[in-house]
């Protein structure tokens, strides 16, 4: 009997099939890995292999692509009991994140998604917080983090997520405030309860998420608290008074966390994110005439991504970053200096 694996599509251009028979191990309950692996010179290798005595790894190097090699996707193998191994984006390593509990709230799509598949990728113990039932429970078996069905806008039932993830973990190690929404409203419109409601979403539960996960903290050996913040309120963005209000608040209070929280070993630092192409972007306001203007606005001509926000999420949270507190992080290639 064989087995066959089958790698196909790149960025959306279909290439040809590369199939390469498996000799059968020799003996029953064999466990087959597959592996993917692009170069930096935008080779590909696939490798796999198998832990049955006297089978030997096989590798096999193929295609030169052109554009986005970091991107993969539709990749199956047939035949039964495979164990995949493939990522969009590989990050750099941190030894310091492995089996490090990290709390994301937002985390079942855009960015957040992101940031659990990069913490994931750690080998880190994640757990996330998002109103989004069917993403969220999907993410969750597809990158083995722990979801948790919350609005975040109710304050006690985030509280109450915390403290159960502190009681299972025994400690909560980093937190990630992530969870926001971009509304577009205009300025005269805008009602006392949608003002609220902005400020709700994007704002309050960062202070109260910081606070819950400080004191737990403060218990135990200290830790690592990010916020995330935005270039839009430095930009004047127009339509968004209650989210740039927001993320500016975003900046001080990670200033004042970050004074205060320190002699308890406490870091407090802050992600300033561009403007990051997500899903939800795409399907709401990004056309290729913004796509122009924001390229003409930035001082590198890239798009960026949520995974370019998790890279940076990573350091911030390794001890690699261990000196810093209180800092501004921007991820907006240049944006800002506009």
């Amino acid at each position: 009997m064989n087995r066959k694996a089958i790698i196909f599509g790149v960025d959306g251009l279909m290439m040809p099939p590369v199939k390469k028979a498996l000799p059968e191990p020799r003996q029953q309950g064999y466990h087959v890995t597959l592996s993917l692996n692009v170069s930096a010179h935008g080779y590909v290798t696939l490798t796999w292999g198998c832990g049955a005595p006297g089978w030997r790894n096989h590798c096999l190097s193929v295609w030169r692509q052109t554009r986005y090699p970091q991107r993969f996707y539709n990749a199956g193998v047939t035949g039964a009991r495979w164990d995949r191994k493939m990522t969009e984006h590989r990050y750099t390593r941190y030894g310091s994140l492995q089996n490090k509990v990290v709390v994301i709230t937002g985390g079942a799509s855009g960015i957040g998604a992101d940031l659990v598949a990069a913490f994931r990728q750690q080998e880190s113990r994640v757990h996330f917080l998002d109103i989004d039932m069917t993403a969220g429970s999907a993410l969750a078996q597809a990158r083995g983090a722990c979801f948790h069905p919350v609005d975040v806008r109710n304050i006690a039932a985030l509280r109450e997520a915390i403290n159960d993830i502190a009681a299972q973990e025994g400690r909560i190690d980093v937190l990630i405030n992530n969870a926001a929404r971009d509304d577009r409203t205009n300025t005269f419109t805008v009602e006392p309860e949608a003002w609220r409601e902005s400020l709700a979403v994007n704002l309050d539960h960062q202070f109260f998420a910081s606070q819950a996960v400080a004191a737990l903290m403060q218990k135990g050996e200290g830790g690592n608290i990010i916020l995330t913040s935005s270039t839009s309120f430095m930009k004047g963005r127009p339509g968004m008074s209650g989210y740039t209000t927001s993320k500016a608040a975003i900046v001080g209070l990670s200033q004042t966390l970050a004074r205060e929280l320190g002699p308890s070993g406490i870091r407090v630092n802050c992600i300033v994110p561009g403007a990051i192409s997500t899903p939800r972007q795409q399907a709401l306001w990004r056309t290729p005439e913004s796509e122009k203007e924001i390229q003409a606005m930035q001082s590198l001509d890239i798009t960026l991504e949520g995974r370019d926000v998790a890279a940076m999420a990573l350091f911030v949270a390794s001890d690699d970053d261990r000196g810093c507190t209180g800092g501004l992080f921007f991820i907006d290639a240049g944006i800002r200096l506009v």
